[in-house]
């Protein structure tokens, strides 16, 4: 996430680039032994560095990381400690060192212990932590744990130590161009500008290709020129304030130097051209405060008072426009509408350059984005940010909380259907009316088979012929008595069921066939319904219990509330101070503003002053 600095990455770099074998005895791993280690990893790279210290501090809730030693403890410390958690950082450290682990391990904690000291302002518990460190630590660390020990050494105002520290444990040429600036810085405070050029000059003897080396030589070189303007070497500040790009965050500042390195020599037509330009920029940049009432004195050094006049009341307006919108700003910046005003969203990488550059902004959001643009408040905002993607992640589990509850309550609610579809036993009682049929189809093909009764299969217009042949055999006794030609119509009827019975006994075993695979047919039907009932009956009577689960959401529900109360908390209070650093700076721009506002509209008094007695005094030539 955002919130992690450069200088911070680099620390969770180093237990990143630290070999698994450092942290454990097993084998070095060539892929990753634990899935949630990599997850952690994999956003990491992604720079998203909330999700991954919240992987591993998942994993060490559900059991911890198995199979990367101390290495997910290390990388814990070190994105608590990049969050500004340093009790919890140091506590992971601490607990490091109370254990017999491996040199590289300890080594890692007390690096880690250093930097947290340092970013402190302990100094002096800072270098004993990196004094704790082996002599020959890992590559990894060796060249940023030389510039914490000299850091440590200039901030406590032992520079001969820093010195002597440099010389004998010089890093890579990467970290070497911080080293000689923060050097050359310390021995300018102190006044020793002879010292801290000879640092500066060091910018000189090569040429950088990364653009933060470039700007770096930008910054050097104008404080280079400063340090020679307060030596009384103004022809030489101006050779390098010259050396700073125009398009460089630092060359207004050059610009300034270099007008008030040309004042020095009496050379103010050369000294208007940078201030003149500085004058028409924004009033947010302190140089071109000083550069709008820097233009009239010169021109009153050149005797063009007129001119001078119409520059210091030409600076009053700005000053005095410039006051109006501060307040302005600092009235907009109540309850929410700051969020509103600084374009503030959950997006964790919006760049506020570019986006002042791609959008069409309003004065006062352009007055902060120039502002915005300063490290502390980039950390505020990061930070304000973070809070805001955590509070949406909140939100997003709360309302998935939602969703899993009424899930299970979907399937509680088609459990007890299912349940009431038994209890009310339609399944089983088809099952039993199967049976019955079956039993009763099988008993009437055993019978046929037992008796071989080949007129029982007989179907449709043959078994209809059978009946009317029997019915009529039942009517000629009925009759015999009466009808004197019965046994001739006996006989014809008992030739007659002769031949039916002669073809249905032609396919009586066919028919048999037919009829018992229809019974298998039953059976097989039979089976699976039983089956299905079973399934059911099964799926009721082992379906887990979901009340638990259901109590567990509300746990989990009722605990999300309680952190996202607090995560609203925490949110408010870093507007609030955000608010209040805007405040700050706003209420300083606008002290300073006021300053050259009352020095602008004494240089006009003074001027109109003079001109008025310049006057009177020709108006007594005149007399005379």
């Amino acid at each position: 996430m955002g919130a992690v600095s450069v200088a911070k990455r680099g620390l969770l770099a180093v237990c990143l680039a630290l070999p698994c074998s450092a942290f454990a005895k097993e084998e070095p791993l060539t892929a990753v032994a634990d899935l949630r280690y990599g997850v952690a990893l994999y956003h990491y790279f992604q720079e998203e560095h909330i999700t991954a210290f919240s992987e591993l501090l998942l994993a060490k809730q559900r059991g911890g990381v198995r199979g990367h030693g101390d290495n997910p403890d290390i990388m814990e410390g070190g994105f608590a400690l990049a969050y500004g958690m340093d009790q919890y950082a140091g506590d992971i450290f601490e607990r490091v060192l109370e254990q017999n682990r491996p040199v590289h391990v300890r080594d890692a904690a007390w690096f880690y212990l250093a930097r947290m000291r340092y970013q402190q302002g302990d100094w002096y518990a800072a270098e004993d932590a990196a004094n704790r460190i082996s002599a020959k630590p890992a590559k990894h660390i060796a060249n940023e744990l030389t510039s914490l020990r000299v850091s440590t050494a200039i901030k406590q105002g032992d520079l001969a130590r820093a010195e002597s520290i440099l010389a004998k444990q010089q890093p890579k040429q990467g970290w070497l161009p911080y080293l000689y600036f923060n050097l050359g810085s310390a021995w300018a405070r102190q006044q020793n500008y002879t010292a801290a050029l000879a640092y500066y000059s060091k910018f000189e003897e090569e040429e950088f290709k990364l653009e933060e080396h470039r700007s770096l030589y930008d910054k050097a070189m104008t404080a280079s020129g400063y340090s020679l303007l307060f030596a009384g070497r103004p022809h030489e500040a101006i050779l390098q304030f010259s050396k700073v790009r125009l398009d460089s965050p630092l060359s207004s500042r050059a610009l300034l130097g270099y007008g008030w390195a040309a004042a020095e020599l009496d050379d103010y037509t050369e000294a208007l051209k940078p201030w003149y330009h500085l004058s028409t920029l924004s009033l947010v940049d302190a140089n071109t405060q000083e550069a709008l009432v820097a233009v009239p004195y010169a021109y009153e050094q050149l005797g063009k008072e007129g001119l001078a006049l119409e520059h210091f009341q030409r600076a009053e307006g700005r000053f005095s426009a410039a006051l109006v919108e501060i307040d302005d700003i600092m009235a907009n910046l109540q309850g929410d509408s700051m969020l509103e005003v600084l374009k503030i969203s959950r997006s964790q990488r919006l760049d506020w350059l570019r986006y002042a550059k791609e959008n069409q902004l309003t004065p006062e959001i352009s007055y902060l984005v120039a502002l915005f643009s300063r490290e502390d408040f980039e950390k505020e905002v990061h930070e304000l940010r973070d809070l805001l993607a955590i509070q949406n992640t909140y939100n997003n589990w709360l309302e998935k909380l939602t969703f899993y509850t009424d899930m299970l309550d979907a399937r509680e609610f088609d459990r007890t259907a299912k349940m009431q579809y038994l209890a009310e036993q339609q399944l089983t009682e088809q099952i039993n009316e199967m049976v019955a049929k079956r039993e009763s189809m099988a008993a009437k093909i055993e019978q046929i088979k037992a008796s071989n009764d080949y007129f029982a299969l007989a179907k449709g217009d043959e078994a209809d012929l059978i009946h009317r042949v029997e019915r009529s055999a039942a009517t000629i006794e009925l009759v015999r008595d009466s009808d004197p030609f019965i046994d001739e119509t006996e006989e014809a009827m008992r030739r007659y069921r002769g031949i039916l019975l002669w073809n249905a006994s032609r396919q009586f075993s066919d028919r048999l066939w037919h009829a018992e695979k229809v019974l298998a047919q039953l059976d097989e039907t039979l089976t699976q319904v039983r089956a299905r009932h079973q399934s059911i009956q099964k799926i009721v009577g082992q379906a887990q219990d979901i009340s638990p689960y259901l109590q567990q959401l509300d746990i989990a529900h009722n605990r999300l509330t309680a952190e996202k109360a607090r995560i609203d908390r925490a949110l408010l209070a870093k507007q609030d101070t955000l608010r209040d650093k805007i405040y700050d700076v706003l209420e300083t721009q606008r002290y300073n503003i006021l300053q050259y506002l009352a020095q602008s509209r004494l240089s006009i008094a003074r001027l109109y002053d003079k001109a008025n007695k310049q006057a009177d005094y020709d108006a007594v030539e005149e007399g005379q």
